[in-house]
């Protein structure tokens, strides 16, 4: 049923432009969160870090790729959550939907810990605790600064 549109008859309506979704897809990344591993990842695959780093672009980009194809085929507002339980199954959908929410949470709080970790290397000074209230600051500042943006 290609072009669907939901029970209540709302449908996704495309707005954001391509500089909206780089913004969102840097914020969203981080640019700390491949430092945190880049040294893990370089010793477990044997110095081939970039290879590592270019299959896992590749999975990103299928992955990409279905969610735009699933996006047209069910065009309700949703992400995972939606396109599993219409797709698959209802309970595999809630349980994909619970999995996004726990990544939504903790990926932000493990980001966090580890600048504060870096930034208590960096500035050996700075009272041990110190660095985590700080970045939950700056972080919490600069996403309600910037959540205005996408509000149009």
């Amino acid at each position: 049923m290609r072009g669907s549109v939901s029970e209540s008859g709302r449908a996704i309506r495309p707005r954001p432009t391509l500089w909206d979704l780089i913004v969102y897809g840097i914020v969203l990344i981080s640019p700390i969160a491949a430092r945190a591993t880049l040294r893990v990842v370089q010793q477990l695959s044997g110095g081939q870090a970039v290879t590592t780093l270019l299959v896992a672009m590749v999975a990103m980009i299928l992955t990409a790729y279905s969610y735009g194809r699933m996006a047209a085929l069910y065009p309700l507002a949703g992400s995972a959550y939606t396109y599993v339980g219409r797709g698959l199954n209802p309970h595999l959908g809630f349980l994909a939907g619970w999995a996004m929410l726990l990544d939504y949470l903790l990926v932000p709080v493990i980001c966090i810990l580890y600048a504060a970790i870096t930034i208590q290397r960096v500035v050996p000074g700075l009272p041990t605790g110190s660095g985590a209230p700080c970045w939950t600051a700056v972080l919490t500042g600069s996403t309600v600064g910037i959540a205005p943006l996408g509000n149009r």
